[in-house]
């Protein structure tokens, strides 16, 4: 982790498989909602199809705040496996208060 930049590494299946900065993430288990399944389902898309972007609303986890993220998603071949990198994008769009702390992303394009 640099600058509040890092690396997360996601199965094709859906699992995490790295994340510095949530490393709780890794071992979450139970049902997972609408939106995380919707996000899921695109990044796997954009890494099956060689790589590219993504933009969706999520906490900062340093604002606590909902923004608007764009990450980098890269297929990594042979492993089953796809990196991903974000950075936010624009101001708050609105506060998360203590409801969506936590809470899965929201796809956005």
């Amino acid at each position: 982790m640099k600058d509040g930049l890092y690396v997360t590494g996601h199965g094709v299946d859906g699992s995490y498989l790295a994340n510095p900065a949530n490393p709780h993430l890794m071992k979450s288990t139970g049902t997972k909602s609408k939106e995380k399944l919707a996000f899921e389902k695109r990044c796997i898309e954009v890494a099956a199809g060689g790589g590219g972007w993504v933009e969706y609303e999520v906490v900062n986890p340093a604002t606590k705040r909902i923004q608007r993220k764009k990450a980098r998603i890269e297929n990594v071949p042979g492993a089953g496996m796809y990196v991903m990198c974000g950075v936010f994008i624009d101001s708050a769009v609105k506060h998360a208060g203590n409801s969506r702390i936590g809470q899965d992303p929201v796809l956005v394009n």
